[in-house]
C-alpha cells in the first residue's frame, strides 16, 4: 500500500507541500554565495609606517570580499591576484593587534590578527632547519614572521647579543590562530 494511500487526504498532500517547500529552500541556498572563511594572514604583522603583501587563506568567493579592521591606521587592498593583499600601516598607526574581517552580502568571516609593531620586520628564508642554515637577527628588537611547511619543519634563528643582555621572546601563533 503506498503512503500517499494509507494516510489521510489532507496530511498526504501537507507532506507533499513540506517536502517541495523543503527541496525549493534547499535549491535557493546552494545557488546563493557563502560568506567568506578567513583561517590565515601571513605574514600577520607590519611595522608601523610600512606596507607589504600579505597573503590570505580560506574561502573567498566572489574576490574581493569587503574589509573590516579594528582600531584606526591601517588597511587592506586587494592586489591583482586573488587571495593577496597589500597591507599598509600608517607611520603614526597604533602599535598592537588588528582584528581582520572579511565580508559580502551573505555574512562575515571569523576575525584573525595583525600585529602593528613599533620595530622592523622580517621574514624566515628557507632552508633554516639546522644550525649552520639559521637565519642572523642582527638588529633587535625585531618581528619576524616564520611558517612550519612542511611536518618536522624546523625554524632556526641565530640572536646577536652582547654579554649581560637579555633576549625575551614571544610567540604569537595562538593569538594568530595558527594550526
Amino acid at each position: 500500500m503506498s503512503l500517499r494511500k494509507s494516510l489521510p487526504n489532507r496530511v498526504s498532500r501537507s507532506v507533499r507541500y513540506l517536502l517541495t517547500a523543503l527541496v525549493i529552500c534547499s535549491a535557493t541556498m546552494k545557488a546563493q554565495a557563502a560568506s567568506p572563511t578567513l583561517q590565515h594572514l601571513y605574514p600577520a604583522g607590519i611595522s608601523a609606517g610600512a606596507s607589504r603583501s600579505i597573503r590570505s587563506t580560506g574561502k573567498i568567493d566572489p574576490w574581493p570580499p569587503q574589509v573590516w579592521i579594528s582600531g584606526t591606521g591601517v588597511r587592506l587592498e586587494p592586489e591583482e591576484k586573488e587571495k593577496v593583499w597589500r597591507v599598509i600601516a600608517d607611520k603614526n598607526a597604533p602599535i598592537g593587534p588588528r582584528l581582520v574581517r572579511f565580508f559580502n552580502d551573505e555574512g562575515a568571516s571569523n576575525p584573525r590578527y595583525i600585529i602593528v609593531s613599533q620595530t622592523s620586520d622580517g621574514e624566515e628564508s628557507e632552508p633554516n632547519d639546522r644550525i649552520d642554515e639559521a637565519n642572523s637577527i642582527h638588529d633587535l628588537p625585531a618581528l619576524t614572521h616564520g611558517r612550519l611547511n612542511r611536518r618536522q619543519d624546523t625554524d632556526m634563528f641565530r640572536i646577536h647579543l652582547q654579554a649581560g643582555q637579555t633576549f625575551i621572546a614571544r610567540l604569537d601563533a595562538y593569538v594568530l590562530g595558527s594550526t
